[in-house]
Order: structure tokens, then sequence, then C-alpha cells
């Protein structure tokens, strides 16, 4: 057999294959690879499947072959459907983004080409600042009042507040934080962050107590006879889940005037604010964080801005507007 007849044969065999293949299994087949062969954090599979099942969902995607024949039109109609339903333009540009992610993935595997999300134009983003509290309220959230220090529930979740603003961490990092990474001598933790890269983060003495008595009153007790790596574990002695942190200070939180709203990354954006307002320099804070690069830690330069013209548009004498 001839090798323009091999190559017509296995051209046949790929349209069929396309034809009766459904867009789910293509999909499934993508968010494998971003978990095996570009080791994604569950965390962003998860915000790529919610996002692609929404878009075959609007356009009623079955068959593989209908990714194909997505026009140019159809994507910007969709465009202007999120647009109106308010999605931020950030979330609009991840969508996007992660299509853009799959078209080059079925190129690459399956030869098949979806033209048009590569003239689509992404919306430019808006600078979002992130949401900080005032030092006063941070005081106020780790205030020992609001714990009940005979619970060991309240002696770990005030341990965990404390290590929040502490060291600036994400919800991902903090509940995959062992025993082996705390070095209490030196006042150091390490921090397994995104794409699994490493960074010392130093702790100061306040937490450092607060640590030593979760050690010796809770841990303990959620542990009894049981053994864990984890430095945080729940009443069966395994690991915390992340929606059990949102949960805990969504509802400690509610205690404090004025704070029912915040989240692990309020206290996070908190660190880094109060850092940069003290005299720190975003080099260190950009290590601190995990930051991979500067343009992303400078956001918080932008947030002392809008607290300077604040206190100028309240307090200086000549303004006007007073």
């Amino acid at each position: 057999m001839k090798l323009k007849e091999l190559v017509a044969i296995k051209f046949t065999l790929k349209s069929t294959m396309l034809n009766n293949l459904s867009s789910q299994g293509l999909i499934e087949h993508f968010l494998e690879y971003l978990r095996i062969e570009k080791d994604y954090s569950e965390q962003t599979i998860s915000s790529y499947e919610n996002d692609l099942s929404s878009i075959l969902n609007y356009f009623q995607i079955a068959h593989a072959k209908n990714l194909q024949s997505l026009s140019l039109e159809q994507l910007q109609d969709y465009l202007k459907h999120l647009n109106n339903k308010n999605y931020k333009s950030s979330s609009v540009a991840r969508k996007i983004s992660c299509l853009r992610s799959l078209a080059k993935f079925l190129t690459q595997n399956y030869n098949l080409t979806i033209e048009s999300v590569w003239h689509l134009s992404l919306p430019k983003k808006q600078l979002a600042l992130p949401k900080v509290i005032s030092q006063s309220n941070i005081d106020e959230l780790l205030n020992p009042k609001h714990f009940n220090l005979k619970r060991k529930q309240d002696v770990r979740n005030q341990c965990i507040l404390e290590l929040f603003y502490a060291c600036g961490l994400r919800v991902s990092e903090i509940i995959s934080l062992k025993t082996q990474d705390l070095d209490i001598h030196q006042n150091i933790i390490k921090v397994l962050g995104k794409g699994n890269k490493e960074r010392l983060i130093p702790i100061h003495s306040q937490a450092i107590t607060c640590i030593e008595y979760y050690f010796k009153h809770a841990r303990t007790q959620y542990l009894k006879k049981s053994a864990s790596s984890y430095i945080f574990v729940n009443n069966r002695g395994s690991k915390l889940s992340r929606q059990m942190i949102w949960h805990m200070i969504k509802k400690h939180s509610q205690k404090i005037p004025g704070l029912a709203n915040i989240s692990p990354h309020t206290l996070r954006h908190s660190f880094a604010s109060h850092l940069l307002a003290q005299g720190a320099d975003l080099r260190s804070i950009q290590k601190m964080l995990g930051h991979s690069s500067l343009s992303t830690t400078q956001i918080y330069t932008h947030i002392q801005k809008q607290q300077l013209h604040k206190v100028f548009n309240q307090e200086h004498p000549r303004n006007q507007s007073n």
C-alpha cells in the first residue's frame, strides 16, 4: 500500500473518530493532560472544568466537530453574554484563555483546529485592588477575647488566623503545612507554594507562642493516639479542607462589626500591605508571598497611594472638600 493511501486512511479514521467523539470526552482528556503532564493544581483544573462546561452549555455543543465549527461571531456573542451577566473582565479573560489552551491541545493531539479563538480579542483587565483591612481590625480579629482557649477548636483556629497574617499564606499552603516545615528555634517556616516552589518565611515571636500553645494544648487532643504529619488537623486527625478554613474565617469574623465579609486572602493582602506601609521593600514582600513576578506584588503600592489620597482628602487643612 502506498504512503498516500495510508495517509488517506489515517485521515478518514481520524475524521470518523472526531465525528463520534463527544466534546465532554475531549475535555476529560484535556483535563487529565493538565493534571498529569502540566502538573496543574486541582483548584486550577476545577476552574478550567467549570469554564469549559459553561462554554459547552452556552453553545449546546455535544460532539467534537461542533467545537471546530465555532465562528468568531459566535464567540463575540458569548463575550457580550458574559458582559451582560456582569462577569468581571478577569473572569471573562480566564474563560477565553482556557478555551485557547483547549484549542492548542486539540490541534496537537487530534488535528482539530478551532481557528476562531485566535482572532478573539480579550477584554482589557481593570485594575482591581485587593481588599485590605486596617491594623486595628487585625488586632481585633486576633484579640484573645474572641477565643475560648479551653476549647481545642478555638486554640487551633486562633493559631491558623495568626499564621495567615504572620506569613501571608494562601489557604492551600496553610492546610498543607507539615511539622517538618516548622523550625521554631530559627523562627522560620518552609512553605510549598504554586508550581511546587519552596520558600522560607520568618515568623514573629507572638505567632511562635501561639503555635507552641496549639501543639501543647490542642493538637494532641485532636490526634489522641493517632499520628499525622500535618500541623493542622480535624477531629479525625486528618488534613483540614479548604472549605473548613473558609467557613471558620467567615464564622469568626461575623463576631466582629465590619468584618463579616473577609476571606483568607484578605489576611494575605493585609499582611503585604501593612509590611509595605512599615517600610518593607517590594522584593522582600514578593519573596514572602511567593509571587513569580514583581509586577504582581506592585499592586500593593496602588493600595498605599489610594490610602494616602484618602488621608490627604480628609485631613489636609487647605483641601476645599473638607
